[in-house]
């Protein structure tokens, strides 16, 4: 299961020991990387098909201080509804690229310590090491498919899941859209793939757990929590 491509989605998950052994000999990365982009692209699709323009995007745009005329506002309107089904496309295209990027990181990173470790063998453990969000991501879809306009908070903060625990509780009151969407993505799902990217990069790249746990708390806790807060509304984990 875990020493073919589609095998390792669900070897990843499961039997991440086996799989990222499997992945330091034989790595492979694009259908884990798809699995990613179709995960997101799915989740955005839903959030576009939930969300109320005319309600949502005037309150977007007065919360960022912009003022348009109420026949320019209705045109941003028609416009983020007939290009919505693109604009997910194109977020989970960013995603796909993001993944590849990060992967660049942990290779130079990895490559400092003394490591052998290739580009290939980083991306695979990268991709690999992520796909907890796709577990989110589809949940979040069935979530929102499942319940009527998303509110302006949903939209912003990304919080979909009920009873998802995570970091947002501790908000400060009157925080910024950033500060609760970064604190929101801290939650059960991002700390399954935290856990997995350690254990992937002391295989693979085979060095401390303590020195790989140190890279992934810097690039992805810190850095990639950053970059999905920054893309603002749309449903990014």
């Amino acid at each position: 299961m875990t020493d073919n491509s589609f095998g390792r989605l669900a070897g990843a998950l499961f039997a991440p020991g086996k799989t990222f052994e499997s992945i330091d000999k034989r790595p492979t990365w694009l259908v884990a990387l798809l699995a990613l982009m179709l995960g997101f692209g799915i989740l955005s699709l839903a959030v576009h098909q939930r969300t109320d323009y005319r309600e949502i995007l005037p309150r977007s745009l007065e919360t960022r201080g912009i003022g348009f005329s109420e026949r320019r506002t209705q045109q941003a309107v028609e416009m983020s509804e007939r290009l919505g089904p693109l604009n997910a496309s194109l977020k989970a295209l960013s995603v796909g690229v993001l993944f590849c990027l990060f992967a660049v990181f942990y290779w130079v990173a990895f490559r400092l310590m003394g490591s052998t470790l290739t580009y290939r063998q980083s991306l695979a453990t990268c991709v690999h090491g992520a796909l907890p969000l796709v577990v989110y991501w589809l949940l979040a879809a069935l979530v929102v498919l499942g319940r009527g306009s998303l509110t302006y908070e949903a939209l912003s903060t990304r919080d979909f899941l009920p009873l998802n625990l995570n970091l947002g509780v501790f908000a400060p009151e009157g925080a910024s859209v950033f500060l609760r969407s970064f604190l929101v993505g801290f939650d059960v799902f991002t700390l399954w793939s935290v856990a997995l990217l350690t254990l992937g990069y002391r295989v693979v790249a085979k060095i401390s757990t303590v020195s790989a746990a140190v890279v992934v708390a810097v690039f992805w806790l810190l850095g990639l929590q950053v970059c999905f807060a920054g893309l603002g509304v749309g449903g990014l984990r």
